[in-house]
């Protein structure tokens, strides 16, 4: 009983492993060889000595260039081995070339329809597929003059003549682009940031180190970046603020020694990118913000008054690209046809002037800001 289970199995696997899918062979893999053309049932042959299954289809592929990844759709050739035969008296190495032949004209075609889909404005899958179709027929009406000419590969000087014009056709197209990329001018970003700063001159002696949170939100054009964003944080007050209201002293609403305090910092600034990279951004800028103290915290006093006034902004922006993907795909306006996406680590440095009127004294002095974080830069772009 065991031997005949033992027969059985080893039955089985011969079996699973004769009829084994074959991988598809697309063009890139290399050269055809006979074990291309497995395809066991030669019922189904006719009278033919041979037939490959050529197709020709479009796969999202991945592409790195220049520090930028692109996710495009991408023509590609290839046959199934599981589909494709050829009788042993046909097997020749003169057969074989012409075979190679066909598939490197499948190729051609494949690359001139990989330069269509974005330069006729393929707005649509069904547009896609049409194209597809069109060239895959330009390419049989081709492929049965190559095989005519030739006769299947016996006539070896026409052979020679087509290897030569469809080598240099692909030659010719190999190392240049399908097509060229270009952004759109306008972009959006975003960043979300640790913040820490700190107050000099006469205003260190009501407040001293800040730490929070930044927000930013960028609108650019081209290398033109507008800037909004607010910083908030937590700090206590180290002496008491007397509060006056042009000029006229109130000593109600004094801000006291020790009262807990929110930080806010809205700004708005304007900076150009200088350094404009792949992977890295530098962006110095100026602007103008309101820095104010609000009371908070269970020690706050309720009846102290905000202190706040308008500072000038300058510093810089360094992002460094941790990620750069370029999405293509069809079904977009003739205007884009693309989503350019960055993921940053960004990092603010910046100085503001403050000056506090409703303050006795009228308290001033510089500050030095940083902010670091993750950020995001999205924006439109086209293929041509």
């Amino acid at each position: 009983m065991r031997k005949t289970l033992l027969f059985a199995t080893l039955v089985l696997l011969i079996l699973g492993t004769a009829n084994a899918q074959k991988p598809l062979h697309y063009w890139n893999d290399g050269p055809l060889t006979w074990d291309d053309f497995g395809y066991p049932n030669y019922f189904e042959k006719g009278n033919s000595a041979y037939f490959i299954s050529y197709y020709l289809e479009s796969k999202t592929d991945t592409t790195e260039i220049d520090g930028v990844t692109y996710h495009r759709s991408k023509a590609k050739a290839f046959i199934d081995p599981n589909h494709s035969w050829a009788d042993s008296g046909y097997r020749t190495a003169t057969a074989l070339e012409c075979l190679q032949a066909e598939f490197d004209l499948l190729e051609m075609y494949s690359r001139e329809s990989e330069r269509n889909i974005y330069s006729l404005e393929v707005t649509s899958d069904d547009l896609l597929r049409q194209l597809l179709a069109n060239s895959f027929s330009r390419f049989k009406v081709a492929s049965s003059k190559l095989s005519n000419e030739t006769q299947m590969g016996q006539d070896t000087a026409a052979l020679r003549l087509w290897q030569e014009r469809i080598r240099e056709a692909l030659d010719t197209t190999q190392n240049q682009p399908k097509y060229t990329f270009q952004d759109k001018p306008f972009q959006f970003a975003g960043s979300l940031d640790l913040y820490a700063g700190a107050i000099g001159g006469d205003i260190h002696q009501y407040f001293g180190f800040n730490g929070g949170l930044g927000l930013n939100v960028d609108l650019g054009w081209n290398r033109h970046i507008f800037n909004f964003g607010y910083t908030i944080g937590g700090n206590t007050c180290r002496s008491t603020a007397a509060y006056q209201h042009k000029g006229n002293r109130d000593a109600s609403l004094d801000f006291p020694e020790g009262c807990h305090a929110m930080m806010l910092d809205f700004y708005l600034t304007y900076g150009y990118r200088i350094v404009n990279t792949n992977r890295f951004h530098l962006t110095p800028f100026v602007g103008y913000g309101v820095l104010c103290f609000t009371p908070n915290g269970p020690n706050a006093a309720t009846s102290a008054a905000e202190i706040a006034d308008g500072c000038p902004h300058v510093g810089i922006d360094f992002a460094y690209l941790l990620s750069n993907n370029v999405y293509y795909s069809t079904g977009r306006t003739n205007y884009y046809n693309g989503v350019h996406n960055c993921t940053t680590l960004h990092a603010k440095l910046y100085a503001t002037y403050n000056r506090f009127n409703n303050v006795v004294g009228q308290p001033q002095g510089f500050s030095i800001n940083l902010q670091i974080g993750l950020g995001i830069i999205s924006g439109m772009t086209h293929a041509e």
